[in-house]
């Protein structure tokens, strides 16, 4: 599995610079895919003088085609994918259920099959299959191991083979079938209050299986219908379980939004409810932590789809602006209370109004008295997005730039997908000074024992994801070849550097490294 992620990690990067609508190509898993079809073929693809496809079906794997059968009209789903030719062996998963595919092709939903977002795979001249993936928005699907970028390149014999075989490809669609068909009479029902445990059972199931970790931000249609049924119960406890899954921002605007007509009595209803459970001690810390980050997510959508998101901090848009003073109370309160969870305390700073004189002192008060890591960052992340202004007030000891190392959660997709133990760098850089120092300044992450003080080598730092927003980002790393070190407690922190000056330093994870029959980490820090 974590050779597959290896595999799938590698294609995304491809760059491609061909004409290309601008828009998301989906990237669907083999289950979705088969969630998704009506019918599975093996099939050789024709293409006329006119550029219009047709598949000749040589092996049916699911549904009612049968070899022979030629399925026409193909050309409006196809005309994203490369290489894409006469003659071409693939297999296509296809939908019976008419549907509008593109802006582009308002024709589509008039042909008898339609070919859900990523439904082709390429069968090279070996029998071996190749998945499409989308390198670059703009930018079409492209087959695993080709590239359309400057030139025109295919693989080699040898990268060929070391993809899936068509044997083990059907294997796969076989087993991932029966799984799907244990799931469609619950996905495709009318949802009821006693189908939500069921429901919840896909979501887990679903978001600690590694192979699916990289299809959380391209598609995962399983898991998206699951939500879409909770949804649909219309139930704000579920509502706010859900969130917990990072399933997509439009079920944070179900809170607050019945259908397309304004309903000021639904959305202060909905309101109270996520203040009386971010104010609840008594509740499980990941409720209050979804209902905060909600807030956040309500007030900020509003601002930035009105394009007046430069204080964040402002609540001035019909959904909370009833409430507004509670919310500020509230989260301020929060905030300020030593006692409360760190995490929790690093969202509602979110929420505190700067609007008043002491607001800034207020918060450097609370950064200056806590010793948690957590919420020091988050305070510096926070107050360097709002500017480099709020942030310098802070006299932070990581001067223009502020991070934070800790390891993995345990069903975190960097955890899902390392093959050991894993951790997470999150930072924020200064924009002053990212903006004068340009491209040379770059962040990494050091190994330093601290008994000896010396670092160790770069090489045994192995970064395999993250994102990066411009000015923020995280890091996913794991430690690899540990023998080559003594044993003894270690530092794990991010630098930021422009050549070979230390711009600033963030937070440290210690851990200790201890010799036993394997190396064992231990987190003590």
């Amino acid at each position: 599995m974590k050779a597959i992620a290896a595999v799938v990690v590698a294609f995304l990067v491809i760059s491609l610079v061909i004409p290309c609508h601008s828009m998301d190509l989906t990237h669907y898993d083999v289950e979705s895919l088969a969630y998704l079809s009506t019918d599975i073929v093996v099939a050789t693809l024709s293409e006329n003088e006119q550029h219009q496809f047709t598949a000749i079906v040589m092996e049916a794997l699911y549904g009612s085609l049968h070899p022979g059968d030629r399925i026409e009209k193909l050309e409006p789903f196809l005309t994203f994918f490369r290489p894409m030719k006469n003659g071409m062996k693939v297999v296509l998963f296809l939908d019976r259920r008419p549907r509008q595919y593109d802006f582009f092709h308002a024709d589509a939903a008039k042909a008898p099959f339609a070919v859900p977002p990523s439904g082709v795979y390429l069968i090279d001249a070996y029998d071996h299959v190749h998945e499409y993936f989308q390198g670059m928005n703009p930018g079409p699907y492209v087959a695993q191991g080709y590239s359309f970028a400057f030139h025109v390149a295919e693989p080699t014999r040898e990268q060929d083979l070391a993809l899936p075989s068509l044997t083990e490809t059907k294997a796969r669609i076989t087993e991932s079938l029966k799984r799907v068909e244990t799931l469609r009479p619950l996905l495709d029902k009318v949802p009821t209050p006693g189908d939500a445990p069921a429901l919840f059972s896909v979501l887990d199931n679903r978001s600690t299986k590694p192979d699916h970790c990289m299809h959380r931000e391209t598609g995962d249609a399983i898991t998206e219908r699951a939500a879409e049924q909770v949804s649909t119960l219309q139930d704000p406890e579920l509502l706010l379980r859900l969130h917990r899954y990072r399933v997509g921002p439009r079920y944070n605007l179900s809170f607050v939004q019945r259908g397309v007509s304004p309903d000021p009595q639904f959305t202060a209803a909905r309101v109270a409810y996520l203040l009386e459970a971010l104010a609840d001690k008594k509740r499980d810390i990941s409720f209050r932590e979804a209902a905060a980050e909600i807030l956040i997510y309500l007030n900020r959508f509003k601002q930035a789809s009105q394009g007046a998101d430069t204080m964040p901090w402002l609540i001035n848009n019909e959904w909370l602006m009833p409430a507004a003073s509670k919310i500020r109370t509230i989260a301020e309160s929060i905030f300020l209370d030593a006692s409360e969870d760190s995490a929790l305390r690093g969202l509602c700073v979110r929420l505190v109004s700067l609007d008043q004189p002491d607001a800034v002192e207020k918060i450097k008060g609370a950064y200056d008295r806590s010793s948690s890591p957590e919420l020091r960052f988050a305070i510096e992340d926070y107050l360097l997005e709002l500017g480099d202004n709020f942030y310098e007030k802070l006299s932070a000891p990581g001067r223009a730039f502020a991070s934070l190392v800790v390891r993995a959660p345990e069903t975190s997709c960097a955890n899902l997908l390392a093959h050991t133990p894993a951790f997470i760098a999150k930072y924020r850089e200064s924009k002053t000074v990212r903006d004068r120092v340009g491209l040379s300044g770059q962040t990494q992450i050091v190994l330093t024992n601290l008994q000896s003080g010396a670092r160790a080598s770069a090489a045994l730092i192995k970064s395999f994801g993250g994102w990066s927003g411009g000015y923020d980002g995280e890091s996913w790393f794991e430690l690899q070849k540990l023998s080559d070190l003594p044993a003894g407690d270690y530092s794990l922190r991010m630098e930021y550097r422009d050549n070979s000056s230390v711009l600033g330093t963030g937070y440290p994870l210690v851990i200790s490294l201890t010799e036993a029959k394997s190396w064992d980490i231990e987190v003590k820090q």
